[in-house]
């Protein structure tokens, strides 16, 4: 008994709501597909390192309008590293009500967080579809223990 420009109506109304409603993951998942693991790497180790140093020095938490004016990249950006970060859980996301903001804590203790830690968080929070005794495996296995032992493995606070 409906008249099916009604119903067609209807229909568009909700994919019209629906779209606005996930407006924000959808930019995110359109921007993630740009943007080269290197240069996620380089960003998280960006934003460790700040959300590192405040902790240690007892400063207020880093938001995340903070790290979009600092690093001159929009909030998007931001977003996918420390969704990346949250992932790998070196940090936790807290939502500030009182101001509608969002501020980063690291997750584990910073005097024990190196580069290394961080790029293995970002590198292996997913599983791994290989076996250990896979020569491909064993030999990236190996590049990564030698940045391990690097003198270049430096704390992400004192970066």
């Amino acid at each position: 008994y409906y008249d099916s420009g009604l119903v067609l109506v209807i229909l568009f109304g909700s994919e019209i709501s629906y779209t606005f409603q996930n407006l924000n993951s959808f930019q995110l998942q359109r921007l993630g597909k740009n943007i080269s693991n290197y240069n996620i790497k380089i960003i998280a180790l960006h934003i460790m390192s700040d959300i590192t140093k405040s902790y240690d020095l007892k400063e207020k938490p880093i938001f995340l309008e903070y790290l979009s004016n600092k690093y001159q990249l929009s909030d998007s950006i931001i977003k996918i590293a420390t969704n990346r970060l949250c992932d790998g859980e070196l940090i936790t996301e807290v939502k500030d009500a009182e101001n509608n903001q969002i501020y980063f804590l690291p997750l584990f203790d910073i005097n024990k967080m190196f580069v290394s830690t961080v790029i293995d968080a970002l590198d292996k929070n997913k599983d791994n579809i290989f076996s250990e005794n896979n020569t491909i495996v064993e030999i990236v296995n190996g590049l990564e223990n030698c940045i391990k032992e690097s003198n270049l493995n430096k704390l992400v606070k004192d970066l």
